[in-house]
């Protein structure tokens, strides 16, 4: 009768927890304007699930997007779908807006799955009642409960977390029950073997490593059950060994118990290893994406030389004779590595002609467009391309000087490597093959002068023949054998280019900032080309700068000179010495930083009202356990988890530990009663004392523990019912916008990708410097001057991030786009 009204206590329980988390879900849900900037990523990638698995369980842990693509798929069920416009409000003909609501119904479904293991590990730690209570505070707790209703993988992955740590906890029970009754297996008939705790407590272990290998995949730091289920094996066989010695009878003997205890610790690794094995099978490695080193290092990048953003085309200046010529250039690394300047004398018109290396073909690869450049060292690995270096200069247009000629330039898929030739004779007959000796005509590839014809400051290109490998080129003396082992007979001059020259006296850069002063005879056009290198790869800007004559003193400038001073001027270009003691200087500085960012955590997630309970119900159980296995797994659940805040924030850099504090809050919400029940017994006992003349009687204990609840709820349920991110409709306003008004392949650099996420455009992301040369729209979002506009925006459109606010967000056309358009 007991365990019956056991039952239906949990039943109505799990019953109300559900329904409330349910209807505060879709509440939240119907009000939530944008998705967390987390989800968006984490949609992108079950976008690309079905395409290429392996790509997508490389950059991130698998888990999560397959659960948003599997709801996906689910949501194009017409049931489905109109369940989903019931639960949102939104039309879900729109693929966008389909993605985010069944992703949002798919982490509402997982939060109300988790609500079912925490209820009965809350059960078996301190009992029915406080476990209700407590999932009742964490339900209605505002920050967890908007995690739950947005595209976050924190409920997705407690679900796996808490189940794994109820699995474990039932699993230690059974091991304990086993250790003191033996082992009498060889006297047990079948029926009776599969009854005994040994056997229930294997297959309980097993489920939670495979339970735990599961949560792995959504986020790794579920890994930590495994540590959880050895030291409660090892704790739990030594605590219950001293109990057991005086059953000599029926106790095995220590060297049974050990392997018994390594073998079930096998069980949980096994378990584990069933889901996270194919995983590491097709990655290559079991470490966090974090952890991984980068694959592809992404080049450097200027973003702007003085008050111009930065161009393909040469940046065009003016300065006196005597006048000093200040430009700050702007330049990022995406890895945040130390950025070295260099500058280069160039003829007027030129442009750099790119080398790079394939160790799959063993052939070199020249090209004067940075857009081809960039593009084949994103998409493709190491393993396909290298960047060699500036190998030279040309031009890019037939007409930038008197005497250029086309350099045309074949690809072979028979023989997997380019031919470039300057002959138009050699070029037809190349047009003219068929069948496996065909070569397809690319482009041209640059311009540049013919034997005979090039001016003294050029030097010669050679093609040497390989009859194995076809031709190659290189800048060389005839004598050199070639980059392929050319015959030096064969060698022959195919054109002529220009080398890096010295940049005119006077000109450097120091400290990110290009300095010239012309001095008196230095009239006339000047091109440079500024270089930024991280060490690898580089990227590159030409400046053309006119020199005019000295006015005199008194005479003012003349002319549209643009800003040379940028007071928004970032540059990385320190010594790799300098940040290094940067880094030292700043590593205390960042430990304390993080101690007090997971503590602003701990309080914003408890709402700062729950904070004194949950210490109080911890020290009362860290000081008289009730349970061997609560004595391990308790201490070693807070150890574990403030170390992995406080670790990620060191070790990845600061972010969102509020939310990723939420698996030490809802896996010790329990002891909150139990604090609450302290803090009741207190004012019990202080009203018993001092309890006024015209109350006639004692309150009992349950009203003052009531009243403690219902004073924490009020507490929270106001900022639950505000929505949380209701101030941002300016970035969907935004969005429609750029839907309406901009082609399908514009690419938008934005500082937060929900914009374009929503206007259904490629973007760049940027942090403060957006790249206009590969952006054909530049989003502004913050106050006028955050972002410095540069020379040839044009302002489109502008809107407030939310009614009443001075932030606006604002978006540009850049000079790409007029010349695309």
């Amino acid at each position: 009768m007991d365990n019956r009204r056991s039952w239906k206590f949990d039943l109505l329980s799990l019953g109300l927890l559900t329904g409330l988390c349910l209807f505060l879900g879709i509440y939240l849900i119907r009000g939530t304007v944008l998705v967390a900037r987390d989800g968006v990523f984490y949609i992108r990638q079950g976008q690309q699930l079905p395409q290429d698995v392996v790509a997508v369980a490389r950059r991130y842990p698998v888990g999560y997007p397959a659960i948003l693509w599997a709801a996906h798929e689910a949501a194009g069920n017409g049931a489905v779908r109109r369940c989903l416009y019931a639960l949102t409000s939104t039309p879900q003909t729109d693929s966008t807006m389909l993605w985010v609501s069944s992703a949002q119904a798919a982490t509402l479904a997982c939060r109300m799955l988790a609500l079912i293991p925490l209820f009965f590990l809350g059960k078996r730690l301190v009992g029915a009642r406080h476990s209700f209570w407590a999932l009742l505070i964490l339900v209605l707790l505002p920050y967890p409960a908007r995690y739950g209703s947005d595209v976050l993988r924190e409920w997705p992955y407690l679900l796996f977390l808490s189940l794994g740590l109820l699995l474990l906890y039932r699993g230690l029970e059974y091991w304990n029950t086993g250790i003191l009754e033996g082992r009498n297996d060889g006297m047990m008939g079948r029926g009776a073997a599969r009854r005994h705790p040994r056997f229930q407590c294997s297959w309980v272990l097993a489920l939670a490593g495979l339970v735990t290998g599961a949560g792995f995949l959504i986020r790794p730091e579920c890994g930590q059950l495994v540590l959880y289920a050895l030291l409660g094996l090892v704790f739990v066989a030594r605590h219950a060994a001293p109990d057991a010695r005086g059953l000599s009878d029926r106790v095995p003997a220590t060297r049974d118990a050990r392997a018994a205890t390594v073998g079930a610790g096998l069980l949980v690794m096994a378990g584990f290893v069933v889901p996270v094995a194919p995983c590491v099978y097709a990655t290559g490695t079991i470490l966090p994406h974090q952890l991984q080193p980068l694959v592809v290092n992404a080049p450097p990048a200027i973003r702007a030389v003085g008050s111009q953003a930065a161009s393909y085309e040469p940046l065009e200046f003016a300065v006196a004779e005597g006048e000093l010529l200040e430009l700050p250039i702007t330049a990022t690394d995406p890895q945040g590595g130390p950025l070295v300047f260099s500058l280069a004398g160039v003829p007027v018109g030129s442009r750099p002609v790119y080398e790079l290396w394939s160790p799959h073909w063993g052939t070199y690869f020249w090209t004067i467009t940075e857009r081809e450049k960039d593009s084949l060292l994103a998409r493709h690995g190491r393993a396909m391309w290298e960047y060699g270096r500036v190998v030279c200069y040309a031009y890019g247009q037939p007409e930038a000087r008197p005497g250029l000629r086309a350099v045309h330039r074949f690809w072979s898929p028979a023989r997997s490597r380019h031919f470039y030739t300057m002959d138009e004779r050699e070029k037809n007959a190349l047009l003219q093959q068929s069948g496996a000796d065909a070569w397809t005509f690319e482009k041209v590839a640059f311009y540049a002068q013919a034997d005979g014809h090039h001016p003294p400051d050029t030097i010669p290109v050679y093609r040497f023949a390989d009859q194995g490998q076809g031709f190659s080129w290189a800048l060389k003396d005839p004598a050199y054998h070639g980059p392929s082992g050319g015959d030096p007979c064969h060698a022959a001059i195919a054109w002529y280019v220009h080398p890096a020259g010295e940049p005119p006296a006077g000109a450097a850069i120091a400290g990110g900032v290009l300095r010239w002063r012309p001095a008196p005879g230095q009239k006339g056009d000047y091109q440079l080309n500024i270089t930024v290198s991280d060490g690898e790869l580089q990227d590159c800007q030409p400046v053309r700068i006119r020199v005019t004559a000295d006015r005199g003193p008194g005479q003012g400038r003349s002319g549209p000179w643009p800003v040379n001073r940028d007071p928004g001027h970032e540059s990385r270009a320190t010594s790799p010495g300098a940040q290094a003691a940067r880094l030292q200087c700043a590593g205390w500085e960042r430990l304390w930083e993080g101690l007090a960012e997971l503590a602003e955590g701990l309080l914003k997630n408890l709402m700062a009202v729950f904070l004194v309970p949950w210490f109080l119900g911890l020290y009362r159980r860290l000081r008289h356990p009730a349970d061997p296995r609560e004595r391990v797994l308790l201490p070693a659940v807070i150890v574990a988890n403030l170390a992995l805040v406080l670790g990620r924030h060191l070790g990845v850099g600061a972010g969102e530990d509020r939310r990723y504090s939420l698996g030490l809050v809802a896996l010790t919400i329990f002891y909150i009663p139990v604090g609450i029940d302290i803090l009741a017994g207190w004012i019990d006992r202080i009203h018993a004392f001092w309890r006024p003349r015209w109350m006639k009687r004692i309150l009992p204990h349950a009203f003052w523990f009531c009243l403690l609840i219902a004073v924490g709820v009020t507490v929270c349920v106001p900022k639950l019912l505000r929505s949380g991110r209701s101030d941002k409709t300016g970035y969907l306003a935004a969005a429609a916008w750029l839907r309406r008004n901009t082609r399908p392949d514009d690419v938008l650099a934005v500082p937060d990708w929900r914009v374009s996420f929503y206007a259904e455009r490629p973007e760049l992301l940027y942090a403060r410097h957006p790249d206009s040369r590969r952006a054909d729209y530049v989003v502004v979002i913050g106050r006028d001057g955050d972002v410095p506009v540069r020379d040839g925006w044009r302002r489109e459109y502008s809107v407030a991030v939310s009614p009443g606010s001075r932030d606006t967000v604002t978006i540009y056309r850049t000079a790409r786009s007029r010349v695309d358009g």
